[in-house]
């Protein structure tokens, strides 16, 4: 079967802004939160703020055994789920 590539979405300004939001957190801390981190780049950018797209993205997070609302900032960085949200990403060819 031939893949096919994902269509390219529109990001929407608040969209961007967070993704830069999330972009500069990331340089003051290495610590903590790189999950949740992940999950919302993945989200953002393959929905592009599309609230439709949201929700098929984080079905498919919870597909993978990933539940995108079990994480928050504090939350302690697993190097096995780490690894599993780099995988994600790569099957949806988006770039964290």
């Amino acid at each position: 079967m031939k893949r096919v590539a994902a269509p390219e979405y529109q990001i929407s300004e608040t969209a961007t802004f967070y993704l830069e939001y999330l972009d500069n957190e990331n340089k003051e801390s290495e610590m903590a939160g790189q999950i949740k981190k992940m999950i919302d780049k993945i989200i953002i950018k393959k929905s592009g703020g599309n609230p439709s797209l949201v929700y098929s993205t984080k079905i498919k997070l919870l597909m993978k055994g990933i539940d995108p609302n079990a994480y928050n900032k504090n939350s302690e960085d697993d190097p096995l789920v780490l690894e599993k949200m780099k995988q994600f990403a790569r099957e949806l060819e988006v770039e964290i």
